[in-house]
């Protein structure tokens, strides 16, 4: 089954924070929850469209990646986004050898908690559930309550609020200070969002986002009808385009690679 070449309109898009990592999320129809897949590969240090790749070639999950349509910086753009539900599955074929060594504990991490996360934020009525006090016991008879302490005199209390002042502006202070570090990790997301989007809206010549899906669910077609290695093939398909690798196939080709398909499919 392909990916939907029409982008989803979600519900609703936020900054998500995942195990200290600030990631776009998007609320979907039907209670579904999904994440970036660029910024996760991003953050881990690994290729982006390699992973792609390996999502689509993934017949547990392949049908978890979508294209979602995002506002960034009140511009409408498209993006990857994966199932939340999906995104264990997808990090745990990833070697830790193959991630940026100071990413290796956010794999791990995001393997644990991104589901979790990803919808605490967007239904935050089912965390205060899980949360909530259990039932009240029965009433019990109330225990002798213990000699009173002597009142206060002014003096205490005096202290007492000089102590409650100093210790809401302290208070007062962390709130602000992490205000502060949330606008500017906003800001450096937006920033981020900005550039990777800006990748994919200069077209370099390579295949539209449609047809490599297109074209890696053919080659997996042809891989069963011929019985040849999908590394054969890919190079094969690359070695008559006249490229080194089936990335750089140009999209003006798009027509002939396709009639190439259908000649070794036999269609």
């Amino acid at each position: 089954m392909e990916t939907s070449k029409t982008p989803v309109i979600p519900i609703r898009q936020a900054i998500v924070n995942i195990a200290g990592h600030n990631v776009l999320g998007v609320l979907l129809t039907g209670n579904r929850v999904a994440a970036s897949t660029r910024m996760i590969c991003d953050l881990l240090g690994v290729d982006h469209r390699t992973q792609i790749r390996k999502i689509l070639a993934n017949r547990a999950i392949y049908d978890s990646l979508l294209l979602a349509q995002v506002e960034i910086a009140g511009r409408k753009r498209v993006a990857n986004v994966i199932i939340a539900e999906a995104i264990p599955m997808w990090l745990a074929h990833i070697h830790e050898s193959k991630v940026a060594p100071e990413a290796r504990e956010t794999l791990i991490e995001f393997q644990r908690v991104a589901v979790q996360t990803l919808r605490a934020f967007f239904f935050p009525e089912t965390r205060e559930q899980s949360q909530s006090a259990p039932p009240k016991p029965e009433p019990v008879a109330a225990p002798i309550p213990p000699p009173q302490e002597p009142p206060l005199s002014g003096l205490d209390h005096i202290h007492i609020g000089i102590d409650s002042i100093g210790q809401k502006e302290m208070e007062q202070d962390a709130r602000l200070d992490r205000l502060e570090k949330q606008r500017a990790g906003d800001y450096k997301v937006l920033e981020i969002l900005c550039e990777q989007i800006s990748d994919l809206m200069d077209a370099d010549g390579s295949l539209a986002w449609e047809h490599q899906i297109v074209l890696h669910t053919r080659l997996k077609a042809l891989e069963h009808h011929s019985g040849q290695s999908r590394g054969a093939l890919e190079r094969e398909l690359a070695d008559t385009f006249g490229v080194q690798v089936i990335e750089q196939l140009p999209e003006a080709s798009w027509g002939r690679i396709m009639a190439w398909f259908e000649q070794r499919l036999g269609w």
